[in-house]
């Protein structure tokens, strides 16, 4: 379903650390099976401008798309490294301006606090696979604000840990592991 990109890279996520998890664990079929999905299903859309704007969009979208694209790419890395590099640049490219306005100058995210914790939750997701891979973050991890955000967190939840009212927000003490993250 490329026509909703945000469902497909949550899924290419999901697989992507299942097969990396569990590699010495399942049978080489299943490894081929979900390798051939994620190149079909994930990595040939990310570079197919009918679908890009999902990864382009100045929302929680761009993190959570663009942080399924680097985690399958790293999956497929040895088997299609061109198709992986070209992905994992692409998401790079598309990400930094779009991470470096949501998170900028100060850490309030547009979304509010429930949306800050989920789209930082999958930023870093994109910061750690690549650091953990390629030993280089990109630049990501010195977004403008980023380093703030748990302020912002922090200053837009109410003692009960819940998020003061901001836009759809659902955001209820789940963000602390995040905040430690980015401490």
């Amino acid at each position: 379903s490329p026509q909703h990109f945000l469902d497909v890279t949550q899924g290419a996520y999901a697989c992507a650390l299942f097969y990396d998890w569990l590699y010495d664990e399942i049978s080489d079929d299943l490894k081929d099976m979900i390798l051939h999905a994620l190149t079909t299903k994930v990595l040939e859309p990310s570079v197919d401008l009918r679908y890009e704007h999902f990864l382009r969009k100045v929302n929680n979208w761009n993190q959570v798309c663009n942080a399924g694209v680097v985690l399958a790419s790293i999956c497929l890395y040895d088997k299609e490294p061109e198709l992986a590099k070209a992905a994992i640049k692409a998401s790079i490219e598309r990400n930094r301006p779009i991470a470096s306005r949501m998170f900028a100058p100060d850490g309030i995210y547009p979304e509010g606090a429930g949306y800050a914790a989920y789209g930082a939750a999958w930023q870093l997701a994109i910061i750690s696979s690549l650091k953990t891979s390629f030993d280089d973050d990109f630049g990501l991890l010195a977004s403008p604000g980023l380093d703030c955000l748990g302020d912002f967190i922090v200053a837009s939840t109410g003692p009960t840990g819940s998020a003061f009212n901001f836009s759809d927000n659902t955001l209820r003490n789940a963000v602390w592991p995040l905040l430690y993250t980015l401490a």
